[in-house]
């Protein structure tokens, strides 16, 4: 090799090196860990999973809920004073924890093995349009995120098809009328551009099915494992104030969550009937929808 060739040939190569630093660079920029581990456990898990790339997909996001089990209950892990796609297997909340199973079958499903594709997964459900930006991209309504998910076809909502399913009509403001509660609404501008999120959040359909209903046999059969389920507020302004996954075992329907009383992700021992009758007595009913 001439003296020319071979200077190229090194020029070429520490340009492929600067452009691919600066790419992972820009990549880690975008995200914040918990901790140093996170994405060697993330690795963990996702090849925990890979033997299970095959089951049914509900299947597949419960055995991911086994990998978190017991993890505590964290709230409010995804604030910051900067936005960020917050990558956290140690601490969940009802939601993160849903999120993250729903990303590890996602990535498992599609061959993945890497943190980085388990995470472009977590910020496709969690922002719009499955790309992060400021803090109001954030799809922080359950319906907001339930209808964008279900517009780019990670998720399908059953619960219209199911039947004798009911409907409420209801305007979310809940967090502007509440700004003290959201440290990042105290930026005016953060602030204006939620509020006119939530102007498009006016008299929202919400599909749901009582507390009775979850106990009908012809019901329990249209579920799935690993469904999530969506329980209705009864504060004005609010849609959700807690989700879960469901588990079916001899015809009932049970729930594992990250609990807030528990203090941890659990496998509840109550039915979904039980859990609605006992510890959600305020609740008008469920919403159900569907990894795909």
């Amino acid at each position: 090799m001439n003296s020319t060739l071979r200077i190229l040939c090194i020029v070429f190569t520490a340009v492929c090196a600067a452009v691919c630093s600066a790419a992972a660079g820009q990549a880690a920029g975008k995200y914040r860990f918990h901790c140093d581990r996170d994405t060697v456990e993330v690795g963990e898990m996702l090849d925990a999973l890979m033997a299970r790339r095959d089951e049914p997909v509900g299947s597949l996001v419960l055995a991911a809920a086994r990998l978190l089990e017991g993890r505590p209950y964290v709230a409010g892990s995804l604030e910051g004073v900067e936005e960020k796609v917050v990558i956290d297997v140690d601490g969940l909340d009802c939601v993160t924890f849903v999120e993250n199973c729903y990303a590890l079958a996602l990535t498992v499903r599609s061959g993945g093995r890497s943190w980085r594709e388990f995470a472009r997964n977590i910020e496709s459900l969690r922002y719009r349009h499955g790309t992060a930006g400021g803090y109001d991209t954030r799809l922080h309504y359950t319906t907001e995120w339930i209808n964008d998910n279900v517009y780019r076809g990670n998720i399908t909502d059953v619960t219209p098809a199911l039947p004798d399913a009911r409907a409420l009509t209801r305007s979310l403001y809940f967090m502007t009328h509440n700004r003290g509660l959201y440290p990042a609404l105290a930026d005016d501008s953060v602030y204006n551009r939620c509020q006119d999120i939530e102007m498009g959040l006016r008299s929202m359909r919400l599909p749901y099915i009582t507390k009775e209903m979850t106990k009908n046999k012809g019901i329990v059969a249209l579920l799935r494992d690993g469904d999530m389920v969506i329980f209705l507020s009864p504060r004005d302004g609010l849609d959700s104030d807690h989700v879960a996954l469901l588990r079916i075992e001899d015809g009932r329907v049970y729930i594992v969550h990250a609990s807030s009383s528990e203090g941890k992700v659990t496998f509840d021992k109550s039915t979904l009937y039980d859990y609605l009758k006992y510890r959600k007595r305020g609740c008008p009913g469920v919403r159900v929808v569907r990894l795909q």
